[in-house]
């Protein structure tokens, strides 16, 4: 009987540990779930607030926890309510109780912008073989193209190149012509030759004269024209 009793014994005292740890998880997982439900689902001044307020909150429930070495019920309830009741309030407001609109509501759940991608059947072809002058000397686009492409090529080892779209270029900065007026293509960070690098944009809604250029040699740079009836060419 005696042997009975300690074996029961030592296997509560060994469900124990597990138990406690699986019921962690749990909190845990309860935790992060609910928190996602909140920042999603309020505006980014409330999110950024809420985020504070429980963060400050867990870090002071985990203070009282450890302020002694047991505690009774009535004091963990206590103890656990700085991690709680903000969570709480953030559930209730993030569940149409705090009076939001609808759209400031689901301003977090916006998609994310992913770059266009590119149009090898609706692109031209850009070289640069020295830092003088790009070989290609305009390009045209029609508009009203949701997508088109440049496939540039650096011919020159060992050289940084890039191509930029915009009305103009501007004055240099940090050793590079910005763009100047409306931004059509952000040709970002050069890239050393021999390379290819594909760039997309779009034309819907765009129309005029531009030029393009390579930042880091301003001096390269040739016509952009954008227009209903023109089609596509590199020359």
């Amino acid at each position: 009987m005696t042997d009975l009793k300690e074996r029961n014994d030592f296997q509560e005292r060994a469900a124990t540990p597990v138990l406690m740890g699986l019921g962690l998880l749990a909190v845990i997982a309860v935790t992060i779930l609910l928190t996602a439900f909140v920042l999603l689902n309020v505006t980014r001044e409330i999110a950024l607030v809420f985020a504070s307020v429980l963060a400050a909150g867990i870090l002071g429930s985990i203070a009282l926890y450890a302020s002694k070495d047991e505690l009774t019920s009535s004091q963990r309830a206590v103890a656990s309510l700085p991690a709680v009741l903000p969570l709480l309030i953030g559930v209730a407001v993030a569940g149409g109780l705090g009076g939001l609109a609808d759209a400031d509501l689901n301003i977090n759940r916006l998609p994310i912008e992913v770059g266009i991608p590119f149009p090898a059947d609706n692109s031209v072809t850009v070289v640069a073989s020295d830092s003088i002058d790009f070989e290609t000397e305009s390009l045209t686009f029609p508009s009203g193209e949701e997508a088109v492409g440049i496939l540039f090529q650096n011919n020159e080892a060992g050289v940084a190149h890039n191509v930029w779209i915009a009305t103009q270029k501007g004055s240099i900065g940090e050793s590079r012509a910005l763009p100047n007026g409306e931004l059509i293509l952000d040709g970002g960070d050069a890239v050393t030759g021999v390379s290819e690098i594909e760039y997309a944009f779009t034309t819907a809604g765009i129309s005029g004269d531009f030029v393009f250029w390579c930042t880091v040699h301003p001096n390269m740079e040739g016509p952009v024209t954008i227009g209903e009836d023109l089609e596509l060419s590199a020359t």
